[in-house]
């Protein structure tokens, strides 16, 4: 007997999709992935616990659209691959522009990406027994082995073939083995300024591999093979599975690389956060610096800054600037690329756990802006609270996800109003957008 051999196959028509990319139909309370409004699927329904989603057996499509990844629908990437572009913008945006005006009476702009692929400066593959790839769609326990990925640049796309050879032919026993805990690499992370102008190779081993004799001889091979400017190599637990973490050894290069983004330096350290896709992210700074430029504050508040990204952007606009963040490394290049950019204005990165401690910044409220750009759950209660104790005249909040926004704003609405905001795609082929709405006290 074939697996599902005991179930029914039901089939249902598709009659819409929502925000994640999900079909829905009204003969179902199921949600089904890859399809589009119009399609039939054929489809066998899971028990309880053993998926979300149903195991679909066909699909019927009723628009055809030839997606150009071979591993779309098996790695846990892109999801949307099978629609034209213009139909996922839409329907990614759509409800969200529509909650927008039903709650705040406001009309978002809604810009889509111009680059639709090749936009990634960031991959982390996952490295698992003769294979190098992305985790499965649905089973973190399994990767997809793949030779490209259609969303990163060329120079990754390139160096990832290099360094798969090179493995797969001279070190193929590396490769960490999470079942019975042998071998010793475990990812690959692969970063650039996607003008091929300074790259990174970073590769993530389990701690006993530090100092080995495999490790000299990798050392000393890889360098002649990969085409990373900066090469590093980190140690983490075996039980980790976090990407460019632990104790971290240079290889080549340097523990960063340089971008250069609308006339500005940024050093990224190897282990920082940076915007995905800069260029994509370009509405939102054009949105912001209109609303600077229309306000004339003398002082910038960052909350979640990062690496500086917003200060560094927009520091020439004001006498002072304050960013905080939680990561102390974070903090300590933002203090850095500030300096080299306005060693004469007045400036403070400091560290503090924004999420969990009380603030307070009565003293930097005249005269200020104060700029949000906090994680995918949002600006969290303790910022409430000191935003409606505070006399900010003008917030700007960015989100990479509007939902918790959404909720963040109706707490928010009493003491402030929605001047305007804008949606955007810096991630196309993905569920993810970026939005940023502008606040003003009542």
């Amino acid at each position: 007997m074939r697996k599902y051999d005991h179930l029914e196959l039901k089939q249902v028509q598709i009659d819409s999709i929502n925000s994640r990319l999900e079909g829905i139909s009204n003969q179902s309370n199921l949600e089904f992935r890859y399809v589009d409004i119009g399609d039939k699927v054929s489809f066998y329904e899971l028990g309880r616990g053993e998926n979300k989603y149903p195991k679909i057996q066909s699909i019927e499509r009723k628009n055809i659209f030839t997606h150009e990844c071979n591993f779309f629908s098996k790695c846990g990437g892109c999801i949307s691959q099978h629609l034209s572009y213009e139909r996922q913008f839409q329907y990614k945006s759509e409800n969200y522009a529509k909650r927008f005006k039903e709650q705040f009476e406001i009309e978002l702009e809604l810009i889509p990406a111009e680059k639709k692929l090749s936009y990634r400066n960031r991959m982390d593959f996952a490295v698992f027994p003769e294979k190098i790839g992305l985790r499965q769609m649905s089973n973190f326990r399994n990767i997809i082995d793949i030779d490209e990925c259609k969303i990163q640049s060329n120079w990754a796309n390139s160096e990832l073939k290099i360094l798969r050879a090179f493995l797969n032919e001279n070190f193929p026993e590396i490769s960490y083995n999470r079942k019975t805990e042998t071998g010793f690499l475990k990812y690959i992370t692969l970063r650039d300024d996607l003008e091929s102008k300074d790259s990174m190779s970073i590769f993530t081993f389990t701690k006993n591999f530090l100092n080995t004799e495999i490790e000299e001889k990798l050392i000393s091979e890889i360098i002649k093979y990969s085409t990373a400017e900066n090469i590093i190599f980190c140690y983490s637990r075996k039980q980790s599975e976090v990407s460019c973490d632990g104790e971290s050894k240079l290889i080549k290069g340097r523990f960063h690389y340089k971008e250069n983004f609308l006339g500005k330096n940024f050093i990224v350290p190897y282990n920082s956060f940076s915007q995905p896709n800069l260029n994509g992210f370009l509405p939102i700074i054009k949105f912001i610096e209109s609303i600077i430029g229309e306000n004339k504050a003398s002082t910038l508040i960052d909350l979640f800054c990062g690496n500086g990204f917003f200060s560094l952007l927009f520091g020439e606009y004001f006498d002072k600037v304050y960013g905080f963040d939680l990561v102390a490394s974070s903090i300590e290049i933002a203090s850095q690329n500030f300096q080299i950019n306005f060693p004469k204005k007045e400036f403070s990165f400091e560290k503090k756990d924004l999420l969990s401690i009380d603030l307070d910044f009565s003293s930097m409220n005249k005269n200020s802006i104060l700029i949000l750009d906090p994680p995918r759950n949002g600006i969290g209660k303790k910022i409430i609270d000191t935003i409606l104790q505070s006399d900010f005249e003008n917030i700007l909040y960015v989100s990479c996800n509007p939902n918790s926004q959404l909720e963040d704003l109706e707490f928010l609405k009493n003491k402030y109003k929605i001047q305007k905001g804008l949606l955007t795609d810096p991630f196309p082929q993905t569920t993810h957008l970026e939005s940023v709405v502008s606040l003003r006290k009542l």
